[in-house]
């Protein structure tokens, strides 16, 4: 069984038109789905804006279904300048941008006191990606660096440490929290982000339709990753 995370709705909403729904389920106001797609049994579920909430979902539902891996699906901003809005970015690793205990020697992103610092996606899942060519735009391997704010023009010339210190490809809010998660839990992950701006103030001018669109291309991308699940018997 796979556990599928997306901070909003509207970011999980093409899922329930592509996986077949076999029941749903509320904790404490966050939905989840039990689904089906072909030999594969899902859950999709709605983690919440931010690191915080999509940690704690995150741990919940690793307690309740013992996944064989956590894909967390979305949108994020580009850092990298070959990024298009609308490309695919498949994380290669992740980290928190804005941990800092740098004044105690600690290197930005790192946990203090602990080895937890790039975590590193999954490998295998890694590479069942590979191969993957929509028509819709470009497909990356990147670092997703995670932060609780929304990074936009206004913040980009004091934030130049993502790209300059971080070598960051992607921006967002839930990622590294989640791989925390499932590092923690020896769980393997994987982060799908369309980008949707370039963290420059840049963006589509209709994000509720940038929104449906990019659900669209993440339930592509996931039919894709299962198929290759299904054929190696995973």
């Amino acid at each position: 069984m796979y556990l599928v995370l997306g901070a909003m709705n509207e970011e999980i909403a093409a899922y329930r038109d592509v996986f077949q729904v076999i029941s749903e389920e509320d904790w404490n106001g966050f939905p989840s789905y039990r689904m089906r797609y072909r030999s594969l049994d899902l859950v999709v579920a709605k983690s919440g804006v931010g690191k915080v909430l999509a940690a704690m979902v995150c741990q919940h539902l690793l307690e309740v279904y013992t996944p064989q891996a956590v894909i967390f699906t979305g949108i994020g901003g580009a850092l990298n300048p070959s990024y298009d809005i609308g490309d695919l970015v498949v994380s290669r690793d992740c980290m928190q941008h804005d941990l800092d205990a740098t004044a105690l020697g600690i290197p930005r992103g790192k946990v203090p006191f602990t080895s937890y610092h790039v975590l590193e996606a999954d490998p295998c899942l890694r590479a069942f990606m590979q191969g993957f060519a929509p028509s819709w735009g470009r497909v990356w391997e990147g670092r997703v660096l995670t932060g609780d704010q929304f990074v936009a023009g206004a913040q980009r010339g004091r934030m130049a440490y993502l790209i300059e210190e971080l070598e960051g490809d992607v921006v967002e809010m839930e990622g590294a929290s989640v791989g925390l998660v499932c590092t923690v839990n020896r769980t393997p992950f994987l982060l799908l982000r369309i980008i949707s701006d370039r963290a420059d103030g840049n963006a589509p001018s209709d994000f509720s339709a940038f929104l449906g669109r990019a659900s669209s291309h993440l339930a592509e991308a996931l039919v894709f990753l299962l198929d290759r699940l299904g054929e190696r018997g995973e």
